[in-house]
């Protein structure tokens, strides 16, 4: 009688986690839920872990200016700031009733905006946007507003802003986004090192750095590159 006991309360107990893990898997902020799409557009591109990990950085100050916006009592990052020499011109807005439902629509339209921009050219971007037109049409916003008009907007046009500013401020970093992230600063003077055939004898210096010239490749991701 005492096993029955123990085992009916130990399945009420991991019923009762259970419940509380779904419940907290289903009330996760929409910021993590277009974190999460971010992470599959990653997943979704070629294997560039450093341009990966700059728009992971640029997307968390867009999801937190979007919140802080919302906030006068919080500092922003970007909007309405200075930031590395760039400067983000913002008015302020009129915090609406329904606060956090404008919070989650600007957070949206400014995640729709960025990572259409930022993964547009991705192998298998196709998967990527329509994980995002399933989420704007499921939330009912309209995928066709890029508007960046915030002042005779509402949440949809700060959003699209905030996104434009982050895009603006990406192409003054030193990145060189604009010739995809090409190098400006180092050349090698060592030719490429052709690995079809045998030995290098073209090298000018081993101690430097020499590209490798390979019929083809295939990155982490599994592209052919």
């Amino acid at each position: 009688m005492k096993l029955i006991l123990s085992s009916i309360k130990l399945a009420v107990f991991c019923l009762f986690f259970s419940v509380a893990d779904i419940n907290a898997y289903a009330q996760v902020s929409v910021a993590r839920e277009w974190n999460e799409i971010l992470l599959e557009a990653i997943r979704n591109d070629f294997a560039r872990p450093t341009v990966h990990a700059r728009n992971l950085y640029h997307h968390s100050i867009i999801a937190y200016d979007c919140w802080a916006v919302y906030n006068p009592s919080k500092d922003t990052y970007l909007i309405g700031d200075t930031l590395n020499g760039y400067v983000s011109s913002f008015d302020g807005i009129n915090i609406p009733l329904e606060i956090n439902e404008a919070i989650d629509e600007t957070i949206s339209y400014a995640s729709f905006y960025f990572i259409n921009e930022r993964y547009g050219d991705s192998p298998d971007f196709n998967t990527t946007y329509l994980l995002m037109f399933n989420y704007m049409m499921d939330h009912g916003y309209n995928i066709n507003n890029s508007n960046i008009d915030y002042e005779n907007g509402g949440a949809a046009e700060l959003g699209n802003f905030i996104a434009h500013q982050m895009l603006n401020f990406g192409n003054s970093d030193g990145s060189n986004e604009f010739l995809d992230f090409e190098n400006t600063f180092y050349n090698s003077i060592n030719p490429p090192l052709i690995m079809g055939e045998a030995g290098n004898p073209d090298i000018i210096d081993p101690n430097r750095w020499q590209t490798l010239t390979l019929d083809s490749t295939i990155d982490q991701s599994g592209n052919l590159v």
